[in-house]
């Protein structure tokens, strides 16, 4: 059977088809609704703006990459390399959001945001009693630098294979981390 997108999905679709024709900067909310046939009241019923949108389209997809992991479908290794393969196809929309971004609204800090949440998550249920602030430091240090990482490796037109890329990742796992993601 043939799903039907809901709102969200659908506006996301739209933003996505904009996105690669102009900079994120450049589009409205309205370039947006008119895109997918959607009023922006109903827009607005979803999302505070285009950038609670654009940042909804790469968390969910990484939210599904993460819930995998945590459901026992992936080890740590595929779920890093499944993330960073998911990146590189999806390249041109992570680049203009990156580049076309900023402050609040920034693209790579409201989905670095939701990554440390859901690994925080993902660590604190693996070591009960043994979560620590020491723990959550490290999380959050591990995903800082791979974000960043992405956010570079992305800019520069990905000049390190993905496969390469996820294996850097796993291998600059904090100590600390490993037994409770390898």
């Amino acid at each position: 059977m043939i799903k039907k997108p809901t709102t969200k999905e659908l506006l996301a679709l739209s933003v996505r088809e904009l996105a690669g024709q102009q900079p994120l900067d450049k589009i409205s909310v309205k370039d947006i609704c008119q895109n997918c046939g959607v009023t922006t009241v109903t827009f607005y019923n979803h999302f505070q703006d285009k950038y609670d949108l654009i940042a909804w389209v790469l968390t969910r997809e990484v939210e599904n990459i993460y819930n995998g992991y945590a459901e026992g479908e992936y080890s740590w290794e595929q779920t890093i390399d499944t993330m960073v393969r998911h990146l590189f196809e999806d390249r041109a929309f992570c680049r203009n959001a990156f580049t076309n971004t900023s402050g609040q609204n920034s693209f790579v800090l409201t989905t670095h945001s939701h990554s440390i949440d859901l690994l925080t998550e993902i660590v604190r249920k693996k070591a009960g009693d043994d979560f620590t602030g020491d723990l959550e430091f490290f999380v959050e240090f591990y995903l800082r630098g791979t974000s960043i990482t992405v956010m570079e490796w992305i800019q520069s037109g990905c000049r390190i294979p993905p496969e390469r890329l996820a294996r850097y990742f796993l291998l600059a796992m904090p100590e600390a981390l490993k037994p409770y993601l390898i």
